[in-house]
């Protein structure tokens, strides 16, 4: 990160434009072996991206009966997508989507809030991940946790991204730190004057949100999420999304329709 830009090796102002690999975190699967392959980063690059947020799971790289005591094999899952992300010109953004202690974003995982071994699990992870990947380029950066949910306080997650990001910082002195701001705390969603931002001490640093309006749209494929004429009235010229542009009273008949179409 230079000020307001990211940069690649060389100084050169980079941006990333991409998709997200789920790779099976919703259910658990340690090894996606079949969630993908090189084939699908070679039709990221024939978008026109140039990146992938990585989803991983701790159970990919430890046992709970085994904390501490890392799998080749998930090792060797991580380095064969870093070939195929860096044959085909991709940046992998690694995501600790579910870390131990549990998935965050729907108010679950709290043990990790509540148990300080579970803290300590993930902050020796990310220093292996890190030292496993210093000075690859093909690695934009470690995202270090996906939409916390504490149990207490904001100061939760500000304190453990802290820790995590010394502890990436002693291994590994030039890859990029995602923080992403705190989704909620103890069940509620309201924000404070930061939006739910605060920073680390540590420059090289994204700050990150996830934009998610229209809502229909961005998440069409999930089972919880209606998607049928009533609610968006498409194709027949309208997409009539709830919510979109409320904040400035500015969704009226006039406003731009989309084409009509058949997707």
């Amino acid at each position: 990160v230079r000020g307001a830009d990211i940069v690649d090796g060389r100084g050169r102002p980079v941006v990333l434009r991409g998709v997200a690999f789920g790779n099976d975190v919703w259910t658990n699967v340690r090894l996606p072996r079949r969630h993908h392959d090189e084939t699908d980063y070679q039709r990221v690059a024939a978008m026109g991206m140039n990146a992938v947020r990585f989803y991983m799971n701790y159970r990919t790289f430890e046992n709970d009966a085994a904390p501490g005591q890392y799998l080749a094999d998930g090792w060797q899952w991580l380095d064969d997508n870093i070939a195929w992300a860096k044959r085909n010109g991709v940046y992998l953004v690694l995501n600790m989507h579910v870390p131990p202690g549990g998935f965050q974003s729907l108010g679950n995982g709290k043990a990790l809030w509540d148990r300080p071994e579970l803290q300590e699990r993930l902050i020796a992870l990310w220093t292996a991940i890190a030292r496993h990947c210093k000075g690859e380029p093909a690695v934009a950066g470690y995202d270090l946790l996906n939409e916390p949910v504490v149990t207490k306080a904001a100061s939760q997650w500000q304190d453990l991204a802290g820790r995590i990001a010394a502890a990436i910082r002693a291994a590994d002195g030039e890859h990029m730190l995602f923080v992403e701001r705190l989704n909620s705390i103890a069940g509620d969603w309201k924000e404070d004057g930061d939006r739910n931002f605060f920073r680390i001490a540590d420059s090289n640093t994204v700050y990150e949100f996830h934009f998610y309006k229209p809502f229909h749209f961005t998440h069409q494929g999930a089972s919880w999420v209606p998607f049928t004429a009533e609610d968006v009235r498409y194709p027949d010229g309208r997409a009539e999304v709830e919510w979109f542009l409320l904040d400035r009273k500015a969704g009226t008949e006039a406003s731009p329709k989309l084409p009509p179409g058949d997707s």
